[in-house]
């Protein structure tokens, strides 16, 4: 299970969220079994037409959106966050 933390920039303000993801590792991250474009399409509909060209990053509307960290994350850890978020 990992743990992503993504960027938005939503014209001068940036701001990070976090969301979890089930099925994949860190490893799959860092191996490329799973891309930016794939977790960023399975939380926000991203479609690869909306990428900044030369960059990860994707527009949604306005707002343009990125993975900035993945890690690997247990239930008990997820658990936790959740208590306090």
């Amino acid at each position: 299970m990992i743990l992503i933390n993504y960027r938005i920039q939503d014209g001068e303000h940036e701001y990070g969220v976090w969301d979890y993801e089930t099925k994949y590792t860190e490893e799959d991250y860092k191996t490329g079994k799973v891309s930016d474009f794939n977790l960023l399409q399975e939380t926000y509909g991203v479609d690869e037409d909306n990428l900044e060209e030369g960059t990860n990053m994707y527009w949604i509307g306005d707002s343009l959106v990125w993975v900035d960290r993945v890690r690997n994350i247990t239930q008990e850890k997820l658990d936790i966050i959740r208590e306090y978020v």
